[in-house]
């Protein structure tokens, strides 16, 4: 103690000012214990701020870090230590919240990710001055109510997130608001509606954020696809890459090659289609994207089957289910790619982990109008394979019932093929407005396709030949060998070049005749179990060249599997020495 302190305590003075005198039994004042207590109540509250400030970084950190090695239930839990730690209704809280959010969702956890959204959503509305953050939540709450409900509910809030940053001046977010309206509305078939979003936004300044012009871009590339302008739909691409790899986002770079080989498949371009599939596949498996892998399987064996690879499309298949994945995503896309495939390669076992009926269920109860289509013809093809032609009936006219007009071709072919009577004006309506619009090949194409198959259920020869034969052009020019060879088997004459199911059984002296070396080695290789990517490394040689290799052998010997190749060739075994 300071020596002016001694003097005031034996004097009886406080030792903190030593002027007052303080109260029987205390050495301090009344005034300066206050102080000393207000001081004190700071320094706990600076120190309080500083573990809390600590502790949500490190748990956002360490959340980005599990979301990017996709452990999204780790991630979630750390967003929400995070989400504990920040301030209510901060921009810390805002950007965590959005984080948290979008784990949860991945996560498969979207009733929590919904619930999230409205209590924020409902906090910003209350809060004055929150407005812009409750537009970011509106934006986001709709792809929530798409994953897992009718599309039409996103539109109100769309259209509540379009006035409201309208009244902010939010420009940007403006026009992501009106570009998500765009892409809804595209989703449901109102194509008029839809481009009067985007008129509205009109061309882009260069002040517009990156996001902002990826967006602009894709939802430009999509009118021009339905227009059959391919030359504007590839150009709005080259621009859209640029600033996807500039953005470091790996996630958004794959889904862009992916939108961009979807693109390519209704334009007929499958060159162009395969490449980017092939690529979108690449990146994913150098990301080890194991959570999106699974449905980039399924896209990419969906286009080798409408080139008709059919046997390197059922490869992917396998791949796939070997992910064992448990999203409803892929489970629309197992059951609308897979079930059709399997049928075709008289896979049973296959077709049984493809034909979940908690999916026909789900996908019902769900009403996503863009799977319900697809999804249901799928099941109803199965169901007229074993005989319940009731079942396929039912199931086809519940579906066309929940559809609006838009892409789906699938529910409306197999409505003609094998839906009731009463159905077909419904299904040729969903083919009719798209007929509408400029160089519509497809529409136009699976149009004479539907024609052909109602024709020849009427008995009229003469009309089936007419419409199928138009039908086989558009789908030959397109490059959809798979359509144009349903097409032609409706006309008269016509033969199976590769049968669905039987073997040719061949001695071995034979295949090594008609084989080349190579492909005597990827046959040895097949024989083992060996994928077409470990055949590939074994080899040293491409992937693609692997699938050309099978499709060579397959051809030879009839089969449509490498599960029938054992028992197409006698003396199989003494292709194991060969390599």
């Amino acid at each position: 103690m300071s020596r002016r302190r001694q003097d005031a305590r034996e004097r009886g003075l406080c030792t903190r000012c030593c002027k007052a005198k303080p109260a029987e039994g205390r050495a301090v004042c009344a005034p300066c214990k206050a102080a000393t207590m207000r001081w004190t109540q700071r320094n706990r509250e600076k120190n309080r701020g500083t573990k809390s400030r600590y502790a949500l970084v490190a748990h956002e950190r360490a959340g980005d870090v599990a979301l990017e090695h996709d452990f999204h239930i780790a991630a979630g839990q750390h967003y929400q230590d995070a989400l504990g730690a920040a301030t209510p209704v901060s921009d810390d809280h805002h950007r965590i919240a959005q984080k948290l959010i979008w784990a949860l969702f991945l996560g498969g956890n979207s009733d929590t990710a919904r619930a999230l959204c409205d209590r924020l959503l409902a906090s910003y509305l209350a809060t004055p001055g929150n407005g812009a953050k409750a537009v970011d939540i509106m934006l986001q709450l709709p792809r929530h109510l798409f994953a897992d409900s009718r599309t039409t509910e996103a539109l109100p809030i769309l259209a509540q997130a379009i006035e409201l940053s309208d009244r902010l001046g939010e420009r940007g977010r403006w026009v992501l608001a009106n570009l998500e309206m765009h892409g809804y509305c595209m989703q449901l078939g109102r194509y008029n509606e839809a481009a009067s979003f985007l008129d509205a936004v009109g061309d882009l300044g260069k002040d517009s954020s990156e996001t902002v012009r990826i967006f602009y871009y894709k939802r430009r590339a999509e009118e021009s696809v339905l227009r059959g302008e391919a030359v504007k739909t590839f150009r709005y691409f080259e621009k859209i890459l640029p600033l996807v790899e500039e953005s470091n986002n790996v996630y958004r770079t794959v889904a862009i090659w992916t939108d961009y080989a979807l693109f390519a498949l209704f334009l007929g371009d499958m060159d162009r289609a395969k490449s980017h599939s092939e690529r979108a596949l690449l990146i994913a498996r150098q990301h080890h994207f194991i959570w999106y892998l699974p449905l980039l399987c399924l896209k990419y064996a969906r286009i080798l089957r409408f080139l008709g690879q059919a046997s390197s499309a059922h490869g992917y298949l396998l791949e796939a289910l070997s992910f064992d994945a448990r999203t409803s995503r892929f489970d629309y896309a197992l059951a609308e790619f897979g079930i059709p495939l399997a049928l075709q390669m008289g896979d049973d076992v296959t077709l049984q982990k493809c034909a979940n009926p908690a999916i026909l269920t789900r996908t019902f109860q769900s009403g996503v109008i863009e799977s319900i289509g697809p999804v249901a013809a799928a099941f109803a093809q199965l169901a007229h394979a074993r005989g319940d032609s009731k079942e396929a009936e039912r199931l086809l006219h519940q579906a066309v019932k929940a559809v609006v007009p838009g892409r789906d071709w699938e529910l409306p072919l197999e409505i003609a093929r094998h839906g009731a009577e009463t159905d077909v004006p419904a299904a040729r309506t969903l083919l009719e407005c798209r007929t509408v619009l400029p160089n519509s090949a497809v529409a136009r194409a699976c149009l004479q396709l539907f024609d052909a198959y109602i024709a020849q259920r009427k008995g009229n020869h003469s009309a089936v030949n007419a419409h199928a034969n138009s039908a086989v052009k558009g789908f030959e020019a397109l490059r959809w060998h798979l359509y144009a060879e349903e097409a032609r088997s409706l006309l008269p004459g016509f033969t199976q070049t590769v049968p669905v199911t039987g073997t040719h059984l061949l001695p071995f002296a034979d295949l090594e005749a008609g084989l080349t070396l190579r492909e005597q080695q990827v046959a040895g290789f097949a024989l083992r179990g060996m994928s077409n990517r470990a055949i590939a490394a074994e080899l040293s040689i491409t992937e693609n060249t692997v699938e050309k290799h099978m499709t060579a052998i397959m051809t030879r010997l009839g089969i449509r599997s490498r599960h029938q190749l054992a028992s197409a060739i006698e003396g199989a075994p003494t292709l194991l020495d060969h390599r």
